[in-house]
């Protein structure tokens, strides 16, 4: 998760820095802190060279360069955007208000210019230099976390991953997936406040806008222990959907428990519970982790896709019939009462299906397969 001006603006000392101009850029990704001094001098007179300041830089000015010739605030502005600053905070030493021409052209290009005082370019230097390593930190973990529940490592790399992790050493291991339930908040507050109130008793890693925690089971419950584990890291149970892992006592297996941990926190959403544990999701146990296959996105997109194009084109309502009959365990009456329809309508559908799919043997154990693995699937953006 990248650190943006507006993450930045709520420590201190940025949290006196006021919007000039801007305010639609404060989404920005921060990735540095630079000073600007006299290199803008001469801006009014000759080009400027490229490159003076990083890619993503808040610059901090006290436009002294600038001072009795506001007319050169806009160059200097241009020359920042062009290359890529995030942003520039002015201390108002020189000037305490953008030019009019200024002001319109950091509000068109997006580009936020902030006024502060009452602190030094070193606090604010320390403060943000302190917070990008922090969310830098915070990014590495995420993309551990994803290369070990995406990625289909080997053993000896997921031994090498979880040494660098240093995962804790525990006899009887599992994870623990949480996925926010309410409204969105600052996913990375969350996640720091729970690392830190954990104390080093559990790993904990961000992924794709969830909590992932490794807990100890030594009574064979993952549910008792998800719920200890929210109690230390200050988590209220009732806010997030909760999916857990098997146990396992390797580390070269820890691949495995996060992966089990999120496809029961999936679960837990779609079907609104508020814990699933991954041992008690029936066929879902060899269906959610193979979400990404692309076997089985094309078994299921073979079953399911001529349904949908059929319905777009005759209303037929195939699909949501193939579902109610699955739902039904196979049984036409009963996905004809769940339809509120004829029990002959049931069976003219399935055999419009099945002509339709040309299924050939197990037509209904293929249907189930591909309606019961439609919520899992995940298929590669284009």
């Amino acid at each position: 998760m990248a650190l943006t001006l507006r993450c930045a603006m709520k420590a201190e000392p940025l949290r006196n820095f006021r919007v000039a101009a801007g305010a639609g850029g404060l989404d920005r990704r921060l990735a540095a802190v630079n000073i600007l001094d006299y290199e803008y001098d001469g801006i009014g007179e000759s080009e400027v060279p490229r490159g003076l300041f990083q890619h993503g830089a808040l610059v901090l000015a006290s436009l002294l360069f600038a001072k009795n010739r506001p007319q050169l605030v806009l160059p200097a502005l241009k020359a920042l955007e062009r290359d890529g600053a995030a942003a520039v905070a002015m201390k108002t030493v020189c000037m305490t208000e953008l030019p009019r021409e200024a002001a319109e052209f950091a509000d068109q290009a997006n580009f936020p210019v902030f006024f502060f005082d009452n602190c030094y370019f070193e606090d604010v230097i320390v403060a943000v230099s302190a917070q990008i390593k922090q969310h830098n930190d915070f990014e590495a973990l995420e993309c551990s976390a994803a290369a070990l529940i995406e990625n289909g490592l080997s053993r000896s790399d997921v031994r090498s991953l979880t040494a660098e992790l240093k995962l804790p050493a525990v006899p009887f291991a599992s994870c623990c997936c949480l996925s926010r339930n309410a409204e969105a908040e600052d996913f990375y507050a969350r996640f720091a406040d729970a690392e830190r109130l954990c104390g080093g008793t559990a790993l904990a890693l961000p992924y794709r806008g969830r909590l992932l925690f490794t807990m100890q089971v030594p009574e064979g419950s993952p549910a008792g222990a998800a719920a200890r584990l929210l109690a230390r890291a200050g988590l209220p149970a009732a806010d997030y959907f909760i999916g857990t892992g098997e146990l396992h006592a390797e580390a070269d297996e820890f691949d495995y428990s996060l992966i089990e941990s999120v496809c029961a926190c999936g679960h837990a959403e779609r079907v609104e519970l508020p814990l699933a544990e991954f041992r008690s999701m029936g066929l879902g146990r060899l269906t959610a982790p193979l979400a990404r296959s692309r076997w089985l996105v094309s078994f299921c997109d073979s079953m399911l896709e001529p349904l949908r194009e059929f319905d777009d084109k005759h209303a037929a309502e195939l699909l949501p019939t193939l579902r109610a009959y699955v739902a039904s365990e196979g049984d036409a009456a009963a996905a004809a009462a769940l339809l509120h329809i004829h029990k002959n309508t049931v069976h003219y559908r399935l055999s419009q299906i099945k002509t339709l799919l040309d299924a050939g043997e197990g037509f209904y154990e293929q249907a189930a397969l591909a309606v019961r693995c439609e919520a899992f699937v995940h298929r590669p953006k284009s």
